[in-house]
C-alpha cells in the first residue's frame, strides 16, 4: 500500500540542488534531514521532561521482563512449562492488549491513555511478586503472564502512539527515529541491572521495586500531561 501511495503534493520535495557541489549537496541534506527535525522536536515545550519521559514509561515493565525467565527457572518451572504458558498464552495475551490499547486510545485520547497504561503496567508487576510467595503453580503462573502481557501490550500502544503524535509530519521519519530509541535506552540500558538488583532484594521485593520504577514517569506524566493534552490533535 506504502508503494503505490503517492506522496502529498504538500511535502514533494521541490529543491533542485543538481547544480550543487557534492559537499554542499551533503551540507544541505544534513541540514534539512537532520538538524532541521531535531531543532523542530527542540521548539516543544519541557522537551528534554518529554524525552525523560520516554525514557522512562516503560521501565518497570523492563525491569519485570528482563528477569522473568531467570525467576520462572528459579522457582521450578520446567521447559514446557514455560513454553506453554509464556511463549504461547503470553503471546496472545500481548495481541489482545495490543488490540485494547489501540481501542482505549480512540476512546479516552493519549494522555489519558498514557495514564491508564501505565497504572496498569504498575499495577500488573505485582503479579510477579504473588508468584513468588505462591511458587510452582501453573494456573497461577498463567494469571501472571496473562494480566502481565495484557497489559504491556496496552502500554506498549499507547507509547506508540503518543511517539506518533510528537512527530511533525514533515520530519516524522528522523523524530520517530529519535523518539523509538529513547524508549528502548530504558529497556536496554538501565534494566542491565536488573539481574544484580533481583540477587540483593530477593524475587517478591524485586517486582515490588519494578512496580515502584513505574512512578518517576508517571510524575513526569503529571507535569506535562495538562500541556501536551493542549497540543496533541488526537
Amino acid at each position: 500500500a506504502i508503494l503505490f501511495s503517492p506522496e502529498p503534493q504538500n511535502f514533494k520535495e521541490t529543491k533542485d540542488n543538481s547544480h550543487l557541489t557534492v559537499y554542499a549537496r551533503f551540507v544541505s541534506w544534513l541540514r534539512d534531514h537532520v538538524a532541521a527535525p531535531f531543532a523542530d522536536f527542540m521548539q516543544k515545550s519541557r522537551w528534554p521532561l518529554i524525552m525523560l519521559f520516554i525514557m522512562l514509561y516503560k521501565l518497570g515493565d523492563a525491569l519485570a521482563g528482563k528477569m522473568t525467565m531467570p525467576f520462572l527457572i528459579q522457582t521450578g518451572f520446567n521447559e514446557g512449562e514455560i513454553a506453554n504458558v509464556v511463549k504461547f498464552f503470553g503471546f496472545f495475551a500481548t495481541i489482545l492488549g495490543a488490540f485494547a490499547g489501540g481501542a482505549i486510545v480512540y476512546r479516552m485520547g493519549i494522555i489519558r491513555a498514557l495514564w491508564l497504561g501505565g497504572i496498569l503496567q504498575m499495577i500488573s508487576n505485582f503479579m510477579f511478586s504473588f508468584q513468588a510467595m505462591v511458587g510452582h503453580s501453573v494456573p497461577f503462573l498463567s494469571l501472571t503472564i496473562g494480566i502481565e502481557n495484557f497489559c504491556s501490550g496496552i502500554g506498549g500502544i499507547v507509547l506508540v502512539a503518543y511517539l506518533s503524535s510528537l512527530c511533525n509530519v514533515a520530519y516524522t521519519a528522523t523524530q520517530y527515529a529519535l523518539l523509538s530509541s529513547l524508549a528502548v535506552v530504558g529497556r536496554t540500558g538501565i534494566s542491565a541491572l536488573s539481574g544484580f538488583l533481583a540477587e540483593r532484594l530477593g524475587w517478591s521485593e524485586y517486582f515490588m521495586f519494578t512496580a515502584a520504577a513505574a512512578l518517576p514517569a508517571l510524575v513526569i506524566l503529571f507535569l506535562v500531561g495538562r500541556r501536551e493534552s493542549e497540543n496533541l490533535r488526537i
